[in-house]
Protein backbone atom coordinates (compact mmCIF):
# COMPACT_ATOMS: atom_id res chain seq x y z
CA UNK A 1 0.00 0.00 0.00
CA UNK A 2 1.56 3.24 -0.96
CA UNK A 3 0.77 6.76 0.76
CA UNK A 4 1.39 10.00 -0.81
CA UNK A 5 2.92 12.54 1.49
CA UNK A 6 1.26 15.31 -0.50
CA UNK A 7 -2.42 14.07 -0.89
CA UNK A 8 -2.72 14.09 3.04
CA UNK A 9 -3.12 17.24 4.96
CA UNK A 10 -1.94 17.54 8.60
CA UNK A 11 -4.10 19.71 10.84
CA UNK A 12 -1.91 21.41 13.37
CA UNK A 13 -4.16 22.77 16.49
CA UNK A 14 -2.35 25.08 18.85
CA UNK A 15 -3.37 28.16 20.56
CA UNK A 16 -0.29 29.44 19.95
CA UNK A 17 1.15 31.57 16.49
CA UNK A 18 4.58 30.28 17.01
CA UNK A 19 4.36 26.85 17.81
CA UNK A 20 1.88 26.64 14.91
CA UNK A 21 4.08 28.78 12.57
CA UNK A 22 6.95 26.33 13.69
CA UNK A 23 5.11 23.18 12.81
CA UNK A 24 3.56 24.23 9.85
CA UNK A 25 7.72 24.87 8.96
CA UNK A 26 8.53 21.57 9.80
CA UNK A 27 6.14 19.84 7.91
CA UNK A 28 6.54 21.55 4.79
CA UNK A 29 10.25 20.98 5.19
CA UNK A 30 9.61 17.01 5.24
CA UNK A 31 6.75 17.14 2.42
CA UNK A 32 3.58 17.71 4.04
CA UNK A 33 0.64 19.61 3.44
CA UNK A 34 -0.61 21.08 6.69
CA UNK A 35 -3.71 23.29 8.07
CA UNK A 36 -3.40 25.32 11.11
CA UNK A 37 -6.44 26.16 13.54
CA UNK A 38 -5.84 27.90 16.81
CA UNK A 39 -8.71 26.21 18.51
CA UNK A 40 -10.27 22.77 18.62
CA UNK A 41 -13.91 25.03 17.36
CA UNK A 42 -11.49 26.79 14.63
CA UNK A 43 -10.88 22.63 13.19
CA UNK A 44 -14.09 21.56 13.48
CA UNK A 45 -16.78 23.75 11.94
CA UNK A 46 -20.34 22.29 12.42
CA UNK A 47 -23.26 22.39 9.93
CA UNK A 48 -26.59 21.30 11.99
CA UNK A 49 -28.98 19.42 10.23
CA UNK A 50 -32.21 19.06 12.17
CA UNK A 51 -35.97 17.74 11.72
CA UNK A 52 -36.47 19.10 15.76
CA UNK A 53 -35.00 22.32 15.43
CA UNK A 54 -36.48 26.14 16.76
CA UNK A 55 -34.90 29.47 16.73
CA UNK A 56 -33.29 29.54 19.49
CA UNK A 57 -31.54 26.43 19.14
CA UNK A 58 -30.62 27.58 16.10
CA UNK A 59 -29.29 31.35 17.53
CA UNK A 60 -27.83 29.33 19.75
CA UNK A 61 -25.59 26.75 17.24
CA UNK A 62 -24.58 29.86 15.46
CA UNK A 63 -23.62 31.93 17.92
CA UNK A 64 -21.31 28.74 19.48
CA UNK A 65 -19.59 28.80 16.27
CA UNK A 66 -22.18 26.76 13.85
CA UNK A 67 -21.65 27.10 10.30
CA UNK A 68 -25.21 25.94 9.40
CA UNK A 69 -27.96 25.32 11.19
CA UNK A 70 -30.50 23.49 8.30
CA UNK A 71 -33.85 21.98 9.10
CA UNK A 72 -34.95 19.13 7.53
CA UNK A 73 -35.79 19.00 4.69
CA UNK A 74 -33.25 20.86 3.16
CA UNK A 75 -31.84 21.77 -0.13
CA UNK A 76 -29.27 20.28 -1.44
CA UNK A 77 -27.61 23.07 -2.80
CA UNK A 78 -27.94 25.12 0.26
CA UNK A 79 -25.99 22.08 1.94
CA UNK A 80 -23.15 21.79 -0.62
CA UNK A 81 -22.69 26.18 -0.12
CA UNK A 82 -22.67 25.53 3.69
CA UNK A 83 -19.76 22.81 3.45
CA UNK A 84 -18.14 24.88 0.95
CA UNK A 85 -18.11 27.52 3.78
CA UNK A 86 -16.68 25.76 6.43
CA UNK A 87 -14.02 24.20 4.25
CA UNK A 88 -12.99 27.39 3.85
CA UNK A 89 -13.06 29.04 6.78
Amino acid sequence: MSCHKASKLVAIVDDDDSVRGTLQELLRSAGFSSRAFDSAEGFLPTIFITAHGDEEMRFKALREGAVEFLQKPFDDEVLIESIRAALNR
